[in-house]
């Protein structure tokens, strides 16, 4: 490991941390931001929607930037607007404030996530060292993931919503400091052309799928579609015109690797399977069990626990097993906890459990696993945007997941909506599996 790793990792698994907290904990604030600013419904939707709307838009523009002007330069600028955008959270006067805030928190996040795999993979240079410390990294975020909405519905409680934003602001000073200061500068790898203009549409065409994909829950298709097509005119165009500039786009030059591609595929059906059915067990909980939101949460602990823990334990047998078959036993392992789920309906109680931590194994060993694969597959001056890239089909896969399992559940009814998303998603893991087994063998870690 290089000088300063240690304090470099740190940093990295803080920033994870922070950017997983900050996509859970606010929504167990909702009911009372509403209330402090008399919104309806749909206002406070979009306290949530506007972080994931900019997130998810600017992962690939920002990791693309990682490359060009360097990972910790980068990494600064996502701490700054971290930072900046909680502080203002923390104070707002408005609703349409408060949504503007959590913008600016998104697009420091986005900064922070493909630039934090970009930092773990410069001190990292030996392939075990590295799956292990991604491992942690990945592990770190489940943790957030999964006390996110218990300690944020804890501080609500004693401290009002506020108090949510504040320990956000005191942990990114923290984060800001740490990394001025211990974590080593860290240079782009060559001499990366970038076609920013070209890079600027892509973003906006990502923007607008994303919006598309939020609004159509709520019921507004025809903007949806509008949106959506928008999105794919702007893409194609820019890809046709643009793809023999002497600066090619970086989405260009990623694909023509097809591990790339195929490692992406893998994390946006993951993400659509595993947060669709994030939201179909919260919804199932709350309405047929008649849980608060913090029994919710530990509901689902079984299932988050053991996403944690099996991230974990991949660092320790990668290099023994492989990525490519870690990937696909993860992928098998979770698909069969799913088709239980779907085929016992409403079991008891430790049958649930048994299968929740069956599907958060598979799941935790396939996120260490595609990490690992996609920075290998990655040429070394492209690794800031195959992170953006890998990060962002993610981001695509968890809004498509709500989003199409949201009118599955409203016109089958929550009994037979269940079943069916969970075949769905058992279904979109085997094919996970069935990606990793066919994934270039010389980007594995054997």
């Amino acid at each position: 490991m290089a000088v300063g790793g240690r304090w470099t990792l740190a940093a990295a698994n803080l920033a994870f941390f922070l950017v997983l907290n900050q996509s859970s904990a606010p929504n167990v604030a909702l009911v009372r931001i509403a209330q402090e600013f008399a919104g309806s419904t749909v206002d406070v939707s979009w306290v949530v929607n506007a972080y994931a709307l900019s997130f998810g838009g600017a992962l690939l523009a920002v990791g693309t930037l990682g490359d060009r002007f360097g990972a910790k330069r980068i990494f600064l600028c996502g701490c700054g607007m971290f930072l900046l955008g909680a502080a203002a959270c923390f104070v707002v006067p408005s609703m349409i404030a408060l949504v503007a805030a959590q913008a600016v928190i998104g697009v420091g996040a986005a900064a922070l996530v493909p630039s934090s795999m970009a930092l773990i993979k410069d001190v990292c240079r030996d392939a075990v060292t590295r799956t292990r410390a991604l491992s942690a990294w990945a592990a770190t975020g489940a943790v957030a993931v999964a006390v996110g909405p218990i300690v944020g519905g804890a501080l609500i409680t004693g401290l009002g919503w506020r108090a949510v934003f504040l320990v956000d602001v005191v942990f990114a000073v923290v984060l800001l400091l740490m990394a001025a200061t211990r974590v080593g500068e860290v240079h782009p790898a060559g001499a990366v052309g970038t076609d920013l203009i070209g890079e600027a549409l892509v973003a906006a065409a990502l923007l607008a799928t994303f919006t598309a994909v939020v609004l159509l829950p709520s019921g507004t298709i025809a903007g949806a579609v509008l949106l959506g097509c928008a999105a794919v005119a702007v893409l194609a165009v820019v890809l046709a015109v643009r793809r023999h500039t002497k600066r090619p786009l970086q989405l260009v030059a990623l694909f023509r690797t097809r591990s790339v591609g195929a490692v992406s595929m893998v994390g946006l059906l993951l993400n659509f399977a595993y947060y669709g059915e994030v939201f179909v067990l919260s919804l199932y909980f709350t309405k047929n069990g008649g849980y608060e939101p913090l029994q919710v949460g530990l509901a689902l602990l079984p299932m988050t626990i053991t996403l944690f823990l099996s991230n974990l334990v991949v660092g320790r047998v990668i290099g023994v097993v492989g990525g490519r078959r870690l990937l696909a036993i993860g992928g098998i392992c979770s698909a069969l906890g799913l088709f239980a789920l779907a085929i016992t309906g409403s079991p008891a109680r430790p049958v649930l459990v048994l299968l929740l931590l069956i599907v958060g194994t598979g799941c935790g060993l396939v996120v260490p696993s595609m990490i690992t694969l996609m920075l290998a597959a990655a040429p070394t001056d492209r690794v800031g945007a195959a992170s953006g890239l890998l990060n962002t089909s993610r981001q695509i896969g968890s809004a498509l997941g709500v989003s199409v399992f949201s009118p599955v559940l409203t016109h089958l009814g929550l009994a037979s909506g269940v079943r069916v998303t969970q075949l769905v998603a058992g279904g979109l893991l085997l094919v996970v599996a069935l990606l990793g087994i066919r994934l270039d063998r010389a980007i594995d870690t054997l």
